[in-house]
């Protein structure tokens, strides 16, 4: 079973809980992926993520900032973090399969 949307996530926007929503859902497919063993899946999904997350990010900061949020170096520290270990793990990941010579299903 994987992550699971509460209530108690919700940060009262409902724009960003929607996107926390579908952040859940493709951080539950690449879970699903890496169960099957599945590394053009998994990475794919990853992939998404990545990509999501960069625009989901930007939309959140935007909203942070009109409303007057005064944490905003740490908001936008927090996600470059989050931006750049996702992409370390796409790199490992992509190594990984050239050194293994794919070693993970690519079906």
């Amino acid at each position: 079973m994987g992550l699971q949307w509460r209530e108690q996530l919700s940060v009262g926007n409902d724009l960003i809980d929607s996107d926390h929503k579908h952040l859940i859902e493709i951080i539950n497919l690449a879970n699903s992926s890496f169960q099957k063993m599945s590394r053009p899946e998994l990475a794919a999904a990853l992939d998404q993520l990545f990509n999501y997350s960069k625009l989901h990010f930007a939309l959140e900061e935007k909203i942070a900032a009109a409303v007057g949020f005064t944490g905003m170096d740490h908001i936008h520290a927090s996600h470059e973090a989050l931006l750049v270990k996702l992409s370390g793990t796409l790199q490992r990941l992509n190594t990984l399969a050239h050194f293994c010579g794919n070693g993970l299903s690519t079906t």
